[in-house]
């Protein structure tokens, strides 16, 4: 499925307040964004400004997490919307005293995944 400019831009805009809500680094967002290792932090200046991320399937998978992963934060926090920021840098003795931003620095897609496990329990159906 292709999507429009407009979706591309309204989808770039989520994740960008996002990870802005989140007060992650730009450092931080080209890893959790899964831009290849070498990219500049301040690259990701030109999406914070309103330019869709780029149609490459890895971005967009990280993405797709990243809301999902809000998604299950917004049902699990509907009344604490402060926690939904908190979370990523909160230790949780589930993540063995770390926290799950730490777990997706470390991990990459796969702490990602294992985040969105962790929150929506849906995942975990085999």
């Amino acid at each position: 499925m292709s999507l429009t400019v407009e979706e591309k831009t309204i989808i770039t805009r989520s994740v960008m307040n996002l990870l802005d809500g989140w007060e992650i680094t730009l450092a931080d967002q080209v890893v959790m964004l899964g831009f290849p290792a070498d990219t500049k932090p301040r690259a990701l200046k030109t999406y914070q400004q309103g330019s869709p991320l780029p149609d490459d399937p890895k971005i967009l998978e990280h993405v797709k997490i990243l809301l999902a992963i809000h998604d299950a934060l917004s049902t699990q926090f509907p009344h604490h919307k402060g926690m939904i920021n908190m979370w990523i840098k909160t230790r949780s003795s589930y993540f063995k005293k770390r926290t799950p931003l730490e777990i997706v620095l470390e991990k990459g897609i796969d702490g990602l995944h294992e985040l969105h496990r962790h929150l929506d329990c849906t995942q975990n159906w085999y």
